[in-house]
């Protein structure tokens, strides 16, 4: 029995353990009454007893007005310890919220705590009086309610800020028909100010705002003069709103003192119309110019109302706007000066007629096809300071395609002056080309520039067809476009030998084909430190020779012809230098010997050349090599410049036949192949002693070489050239100048002896290789 009462123990013990959840424990912070924007803390503790569970999570939901439903996780603090900020009670009501704790064996304890939200407010019911004025005491009346019904215990503080004056005041406050009474002093001060109401009451604070105007008890505004603007002789209207404490009061000619610049207005009548008051007044003579108007009210006895504005007499605009031609422009001229503007336009001779106070204007003039701003113009006086003139048709000028020009004369003095001008599109075929330029001696009767159009910077808008330009100095602007050159030229051959003088030869002409002269046309090759000047003549023609480069190949020759206001223009030609291959081969043209006999000469051969000449071969034919040896019959190289001398014996037997003997030197290579005639006489030696025999005296035969008198006279030529230059350069040159005079004449002294040299049979090359049949010459 014992033993089965001792398992049933144990089962029931067990039983129990395994059906038993976590024990809750809750604490909320403030408590469940809330205001509304006010946090709730929610602090949880959380324990199972039984030994296999553990706790897992802690969890909450707040269900509340309406469909309002959050959920959030708790923050674990320590094991089993919990904690949670709620801040979402930002509206009036009921609020359920449900607090959860499990388990790891999915068993779960819950807890509901229910929490009523509300909400404190406070209300500037009334201002006493409103508006205020200064030395009065103002008096507020303010509503205080929770959730809507009034709310007049005590527990309330107030603090109440007028514009910068703030004062605090407790829970003795009186509450009186519905509201709590709070009397302040307003400010001292004139004018509208915030007023604010900070009700604080148990964790809460209220706030509610208004504004007051605080006034001074006298009241005395000039509201309106019927006119600012007056000449000599006039009379004036002043319009006065004046009170006191709000209660109209009369204006006399005993309680008003006005003046203008100092000088007193008689009083000529007074009215009253509803709560204003009317004040006619008799001006004072003045000059042009603004002048202070002051009013002083004597009120009681004291002159303690004060009023002022200003008063301006004027200063008479009158004038015409016409072109050379008496044509009238119409125009529209504005005065602008702060809130003062004043349009006046042109009649239909140009004419106009108004009137200004004197002063600094910012001027406007309107024209047909432009508009002028002149910025602080000082207006002393207004007589006829405007000549403007537009040209759009009939003005030519060379270099410059006019599309219009617009001519400002101004005798006023201004800061700066803006210009918007406008050209017809349809005159210009590409607006990228459009130029602005400007005439500072323009004679504006004549309609002619006196001096230079120059080119300004604009703002060009392709858009509006305008140009805009900022300056401090007016006169005539032209709108058109630079006219383009075109340059044709061409080198006078295909190429040319080293340092030989080059001819180019050209045409300038604008873009209608018209020929411009005085042009200057500047060369130059690329690369090289080779430039010339030349000028065109009045077919717009140039020529100019010039010594080309000393290195062969390609060049570029970049001409540029310049003129203003013509855009410059370039063109590029390709000049071709190239080296000069000259060899020259200069034999005897005969040699006479005895049978027998022996003898020794040369033939001369020269590079006269840009050109080194390789492995060239000599021979004498027609002749027996058995008369003759030559010293050499090869020659590896003649450089340019260089001279070989090929030295020959001959060497005759007795046996050798009386006669003559023709034959030909002959030089040839690659590419070379020069020729000269070579005769051999032979005399017998019998016949030789014969008429030894018969002379008196000893005889030789001398053996010149035959150079033609052509060869003799260029060569006595370049003697005398040379010494003349010699001569004239020591006489005339100065010495910066010397080597290239001689360098010159030297020039010109080759280029002779080349006319007169004879060409002989040459080897020429293949046309496809392009470049000049090689010739070399014998002598």
């Amino acid at each position: 029995m014992r033993k089965f009462l001792l398992t049933l123990t144990l089962l029931t013990l067990t039983v129990g353990i395994a059906n038993s959840t976590p024990d809750l424990s809750v604490v909320v912070e403030p408590d469940n009454n809330l205001w509304v924007g006010e946090e709730l803390n929610i602090s949880l503790t959380c324990l199972d007893n039984n030994p296999n569970a553990t706790i897992e999570s802690a969890y909450l939901n707040v269900t509340g007005p309406g469909d309002f439903f959050v959920y959030y996780d708790m923050e674990e603090n320590s094991y089993g310890s919990y904690s949670k900020y709620i801040d979402d009670f930002n509206q009036v009501g009921e609020y359920d919220v449900n607090i959860y704790c499990e388990n790891n064996l999915t068993e779960i304890s819950n807890e509901e705590i229910n929490v009523k939200v509300s909400e404190f407010t406070v209300d500037i019911v009334e201002m006493n009086p409103d508006p205020a004025y200064i030395g009065d005491e103002l008096e507020l009346g303010i509503a205080t309610k929770i959730d809507g019904e009034p709310h007049h215990y005590q527990g309330i503080n107030f603090t109440v800020k007028i514009g910068n004056i703030e004062e605090s005041f407790d829970t003795s406050v009186p509450y009186r028909n519905g509201m709590w009474e709070i009397n302040i002093e307003p400010p001292e001060s004139i004018g509208t100010h915030d007023v604010s109401v900070q009700a604080d009451y148990d964790r809460t604070t209220a706030y509610s705002e208004g504004e007051i105007e605080v006034k001074s008890p006298l009241q005395f505004e000039l509201v309106d003069i019927d006119k600012t603007w007056i000449k000599e002789d006039d009379n004036i209207t002043l319009t006065f709103r004046n009170s006191f404490k709000g209660e109209p009061f009369y204006l006399t000619k005993n309680n008003l003192n006005v003046r203008i610049d100092g000088y007193n207005c008689e009083i000529l009548e007074t009215s009253r119309g509803g709560s204003y008051s009317y004040v006619k007044v008799d001006t004072p003579d003045l000059s042009s110019g603004t002048y202070d108007l002051r009013i002083e009210l004597n009120y009681n006895n004291e002159w303690i109302g004060k009023a002022s504005d200003k008063i301006s007499y004027v200063v008479p605009v009158i004038g015409e706007i016409v072109n050379p031609k008496d044509k009238a422009i119409s125009t529209t001229i504005t005065f602008e000066k702060g809130d003062l503007k004043n349009s006046i336009g042109t009649d239909g001779k140009g004419a106009y007629s108004s009137e200004i106070p004197r002063g600094t204007y910012d001027i406007e003039l309107d024209f047909p096809r432009s508009n002028l701003l002149l910025e602080d113009v000082e207006i002393k006086s207004f007589e006829d300071p405007i000549r403007y003139d537009e040209i759009t048709s009939g003005f030519e000028l060379e270099g410059i395609g006019v599309n219009a020009i617009f001519v400002y004369e101004v005798a006023l003095d201004y800061d700066e002056a803006h210009l918007e001008m406008t050209y017809d599109d349809s005159l210009v075929s590409n607006e990228e080309r459009i130029t602005v330029y400007r005439c500072q001696k323009w004679n504006f009767g004549a309609r002619v520039c006196n001096g230079d159009w120059k080119e300004v910077t604009a703002d060009i808008d392709t858009i509006r067809n305008e140009v805009s330009i900022d300056t401090i100095t007016l006169s005539a602007f032209l709108i058109g476009y630079k006219k383009e050159m075109i340059i044709d030229a061409n080198i006078e051959k295909d190429n040319y030998f080293l340092e030989d003088i080059v001819k180019v030869l050209g045409i300038v002409e604008d873009e209608n084909q018209r020929a411009i002269e005085g042009v200057k046309v500047n060369g130059e090759i690329r690369g090289t430190e080779i430039t010339f000047t030349a000028e065109t003549d009045s077919g717009g023609v140039f020529t100019k020779e010039f010594q080309g480069p000393s290195t062969e190949g390609k060049h570029d020759l970049i001409l540029t012809a310049e003129k203003a206001p013509y855009d410059d223009v370039d063109q590029t030609l390709e000049l071709e230098m190239i080296r000069s291959k000259k060899l020259t081969l200069t034999v005897p043209n005969s040699l006479e010997l005895r049978a027998g006999d022996s003898a020794n000469t040369e033939f001369l051969l020269n590079n006269i050349g840009q050109t080194d000449f390789y492995d060239l071969t000599i021979t004498l034919n027609g002749i027996s090599t058995d008369f003759y040896i030559l010293g050499f019959t090869d020659i590896d190289k003649i450089e340019a410049g260089e001279e070989k001398r090929v030295p020959i014996s001959f060497n005759l037997s007795n046996s050798v036949v009386e006669g003559s003997y023709p034959g030909t030197v002959r030089v040839r290579g690659e590419d070379v192949d020069l020729e000269e005639s070579f005769t051999l006489k032979v005399q017998s030696k019998e016949t030789t002693e014969v008429e030894e025999s018969k002379s008196k005296f000893p005889s030789a035969n001398i053996v010149i070489p035959n150079f033609s008198w052509e060869t003799l006279a260029v060569s006595v030529f370049g003697v005398f050239s040379i010494g003349g230059a010699i001569w004239f350069k020591k006489k005339k040159q100065k010495p910066g100048r010397e080597r290239e005079d001689v360098k010159n004449i030297l020039l010109n002294i080759k280029s002779e002896v080349e006319k007169n040299k004879k060409p002989v049979k040459v080897k020429k090359k293949n046309k496809k290789d392009k470049s000049d049949d090689s010739v070399y010459y014998a002598s």
